[in-house]
């Protein structure tokens, strides 16, 4: 019996830190197991010396972030897409056999979607070299339409081998998106697949989706899985799956190499290897927004029971202020941003306090900053009570200016003010459905709210309050909500249908804009709207 094993290795003067969840996940895999069987950091040294070695650079949920930006509590610029790009040039020029590849999310985030909608990200994406990119869940916020012409127009493949483009849906993305690709480097084939989160039909909203299925990826590896072995000598999976399915794969699938993961925004250093007797899988992730720019060595070789694949080395290097940005790339970006530069950068008022939409809090507690959105929608439609959901929530406020940039980063999908009635029983419905989600940060339909107070125990609602008042079974509320939550989105599908719907034909980012400018200072605060009691 034998101990799984987890070691954090921190490389290239890079300090990121798992997130509570990510650590909770780990430490769930400490459980004894086979002889020869675990989870470790990296391979022991056992005398392996490669025929070839192959580096891979790799990204995932850029979401949009082409320029430096900062981090909560610090005033240093990190990111950018052009400082990555000289990364990736030097990284290119000293190892033959690279290639750089990026695990989806590519675009939404930043006000280059917003204007652009993904055409900047992706041609600075060509410019830094791109082999291949799985498709995310926020490849569709644009549409069909304009996804199929981002991919026509870019040289690097695009993947995917659960997704399917059925009757009403672009039929062309079948063939601009491919289950799997193969390159070859140092002699060897390399056979990369992508793989997408079914978490796509509940996070996107539906008109984007018309025609589009989602099979379980686990599925659809045990269908691609032999050909894609048949073909290549080394298998590299592109995931947009998040941590969790991606340590079942590599449990699952040993003959799967390599996992370069997305969507769950973690930080991986030294990459986290699953062992088995027939095989190993490294997982490896780069955090988000382009903070640093994932490494993996890995090296090939051949032995008596056939090709054999080490991890060399693996980290995340910085990409900081030390880096010079790229001049070809840098020209590229600030070509967009000048185009919205003057519009956005307008004052629409100021702020006493940081507003807080960091994701790993946002997703999982009452904020500032989400009561103060809840407030406008509640303020505006006149109702008992509104709901935001925190997966719509996407950046914070430093202040203290407040520019329609920071609003418009704030709420970038362009979300429509819709007002519904709830008898009481269905809000309880509706909360204990937010209470069952794991709070992990990953889920996107955790709820702030307006006009109203829940007390979570467990995964279940000890009480409801209403204007001060607790919740009547049979009473109907008027609510504040979004266009996206009305179609079921997140997973929330009780506000489906709602006979009163009514659309306001606001949007919300302009209302929370319009709430700046009409105050000297804003300056909101945590009232425990939202409190979680221990499940005694």
């Amino acid at each position: 019996m034998e101990a799984f094993q987890i070691m954090l290795l921190f490389h290239f003067r890079s300090f990121f830190s798992f997130s509570g969840f990510t650590l909770l996940l780990l430490w769930a895999f400490l459980a004894c197991s086979s002889s020869g069987t675990g989870w470790s950091a990296v391979a022991e040294d056992d005398g392996f010396r490669p025929r070839a070695e192959i580096v891979i650079a790799h990204t995932n949920d850029t979401h949009s972030h082409l320029e430096p930006f900062k981090r909560r509590h610090s005033d240093r610029e990190i990111g950018g897409i052009a400082r990555r790009a000289t990364l990736l040039k030097r990284l290119s020029a000293a190892y033959p056999n690279f290639m750089y590849l990026d695990s989806g999310d590519m675009i939404q985030g930043t006000l280059f979607f917003k204007f652009f909608s993904g055409e900047a990200e992706f041609k600075a994406a060509a410019a830094c070299g791109l082999t291949a990119m799985a498709i995310g869940n926020h490849e569709f916020d644009a549409g069909q339409d304009v996804l199929a012409r981002l991919l026509k127009n870019s040289p690097f493949k695009a993947l995917s081998a659960n997704i399917h483009f059925n009757t009403g849906a672009r039929q062309d993305l079948n063939e601009l998106i491919s289950p799997f690709m193969i390159v070859e480097r140092g002699g060897y084939k390399v056979g990369i697949v992508g793989l997408t989160t079914a978490e796509l039909m509940s996070t996107t909203m539906a008109s984007k989706l018309m025609g589009i299925s989602v099979d379980d990826p686990s599925a659809a590896l045990v269908k691609i899985l032999p050909e894609l072995m048949r073909q290549s000598d080394v298998v590299i999976l592109l995931s947009h799956l998040g941590l969790e399915q991606d340590m079942e794969i590599a449990n699952s699938f040993p003959d799967v190499n390599v996992i370069i993961g997305g969507h769950s925004h973690t930080f991986i250093h030294g990459g986290l290897t699953y062992r088995a007797s027939s095989g190993s899988t490294v997982i490896l992730q780069d955090g988000f927004w382009g903070s640093g720019l994932g490494f993996a060595k890995l090296g090939l070789s051949e032995r008596a029971s056939g090709i054999s694949v080490e991890i060399l080395d693996a980290g995340i290097i910085d990409v900081g202020p030390e880096t010079e940005a790229d001049a070809e790339v840098s020209a590229l970006v600030e070509g967009y941003s000048r185009k919205f530069g003057k519009m956005v950068t307008v004052s629409v008022g100021k702020t006493d306090v940081f507003l807080d939409g960091e994701r790993n809090r946002i997703r999982v507690e009452e904020t500032n900053l989400g009561n103060l959105i809840a407030d406008v929608m509640r303020s505006f439609a006149g109702t008992d009570i509104a709901f935001q959901n925190a997966g719509g929530i996407r950046a914070s406020i430093r202040g203290p200016v407040v520019t329609v940039e920071d609003v418009l980063n704030v709420m970038p999908f362009g979300n429509q003010l819709v007002t519904i009635r709830l008898s009481g029983r269905d809000l309880l419905r509706l909360f204990e459905a937010v209470a069952r989600a794991p709070r992990d940060g990953q889920f996107g339909g955790f709820l702030q709210v307006s006009g109203m107070k829940v007390v979570y125990r467990g995964a279940g609602v000890k009480s409801l309050t209403i204007g001060g008042k607790a919740l009547d079974p049979e009473q109907e509320y008027t609510i504040a909500t979004n266009d996206f939550l009305v179609l079921g989105g997140d997973g929330l599908t009780i506000l489906k249908d709602n006979q009163w719907l009514r659309k306001t034909g606001f949007i919300i980012s302009d209302l929370l804009m319009d709430h700046f400018r009409h105050n000297d200072s804003v300056s909101p605060v945590e009232e425990g709207r939202v409190i979680f009691e221990p499940d005694n």
